[in-house]
């Protein structure tokens, strides 16, 4: 749908389709998108960045079309090693990581693992602390719990209904028109039409636990790195509350709140995230001392107003 195809690399035993564009020497920028959707959701803020960086978008395990052995691990902690996984596959030595959802708290687990390769940390409308699972994938959890019910469930739809595109979907943006039925069915295609992909999935919902995130929280005054955090003054599931509180809590993060836009950023304010994503990077990546991501309190604040 995006005019080129996913790639699929082997990655610790996994298989995880990727978008790989732009320029392959150029700084890299990885875009974690969050649930329910996939690396689909980045489609327009890569098109508008390909041209200036290397891009790397994955789908997480559970989620797009990635694959791996049914008792891979689908945690956060999962995820973010198999980040670090895909980084190492493409040999990207310095990246801005960007985050949307549990895509950002994958982001926020990452930067430890490969702190010194990290020049910036951008979290969209993100999980974070205990803010989540919200209300909606604790339903599809409940689901989850008995594989016969959750067959049965998204056979008949009901997962559609309680989660996807009524509750998850529609309620994610400030204009219903933000997201229209062929973007939808593209995030549920996966599952739709495969049985293991429903199993991952499930595995997936299983997995998810604010406790990683509640454990990275006591962390996140350590981060010694550029960081932008934007959010939707209508998001409906994370509260923009919570985005001031990561903004106080990550010395000198800068915090940018969309006016008339809900959960879904990259979904309803593509072009302005790109253009804030655009302006942070150059600067992180001009101003990139050598040193983990951890540590020193002294740096200059990017992306600000």
């Amino acid at each position: 749908m995006l005019g080129y195809p996913k790639r699929f690399s082997a990655v610790n035993g996994a298989r995880i389709a990727h978008y790989n564009q732009g320029q392959g020497n150029g700084p890299c920028l990885l875009l974690l998108h969050g649930f329910p959707t996939s690396s689909f959701l980045w489609r327009d803020i890569i098109a508008a960045l390909r041209r200036r960086y290397h891009i790397i978008a994955p789908d997480l395990l559970g989620l797009g079309d990635s694959s791996a052995a049914m008792d891979s691990d689908h945690s956060l902690h999962g995820q973010a090693e198999l980040m670090e996984g895909l980084l190492n596959r493409y040999k990207v030595e310095d990246v801005v990581v960007v985050g949307h959802d549990i895509g950002g708290a994958v982001a926020q687990l990452l930067v430890q693992s490969v702190s010194r390769r990290v020049r910036g940390l951008v979290l969209v409308s993100s999980a974070a602390y205990d803010n989540w699972p919200v209300a909606v994938v604790r339903q599809l959890q409940w689901f989850a719990t008995w594989r016969p019910v959750w067959h049965a469930a998204v056979r008949a739809g009901m997962t559609r209904s309680l989660g996807f595109a009524d509750s998850g979907f529609r309620r994610g943006v400030k204009f219903p028109g933000s997201l229209d039925a062929q973007t939808i069915e593209e995030y549920l295609r996966p599952h739709r039409l495969s049985v293991s992909s429903r199993d991952h999935l499930r595995q997936l919902l299983l997995a998810l636990d604010n406790q990683e995130t509640r454990r990275a929280a006591h962390r996140l005054h350590r981060l010694n790195l550029p960081a932008m955090v934007v959010w939707g003054a209508d998001d409906a599931f994370l509260p923009v509350t919570w985005g001031r509180r990561l903004t106080a809590d990550i010395r000198g993060a800068v915090l940018h709140i969309l006016n008339n836009c809900g959960h879904f950023v990259p979904e309803e304010r593509a072009g302005e995230l790109a253009g804030l994503i655009d302006t942070f990077a150059r600067r992180a990546f001009e101003h990139a001392p050598s040193r983990p991501a951890y540590g020193r309190p002294d740096r200059p604040r990017f992306g600000s107003a």
